[in-house]
């Protein structure tokens, strides 16, 4: 099913689909100290020393089509996957 009508995945959806074609997830080794004390961040990469896309902690939270969109340009992760076409969204 196409958007507007596909169910939009979960950022661990997203980011299964995104390790099986390719892109790194990994953690930062420095910290950063914010309102809950010193944090890891976690992010995804498409290939060593490529661009780094800061992502949440939450994989439950449901990605909006904007958001996932970003991601699937960013990463070069196939957004027919999840039933986006891309096309749609440029207007």
């Amino acid at each position: 099913m196409a958007y507007p009508l596909a169910r939009m995945p979960t950022l661990g959806e997203f980011l299964r689909v995104a390790q099986a074609q390719g892109v790194i997830i990994g953690v930062s080794v420095s910290t950063a100290t914010g309102p809950r004390g010193e944090v890891h961040f976690r992010y995804a990469q498409r290939r060593e020393g490529g661009a780094i896309v800061v992502i949440p902690d939450n994989d439950n939270e449901r990605l909006n089509p904007t958001v996932l969109s970003n991601l699937c340009r960013q990463l070069g992760v196939d957004p027919h996957e999840f039933g986006l076409d891309l096309g749609i969204l440029d207007s």
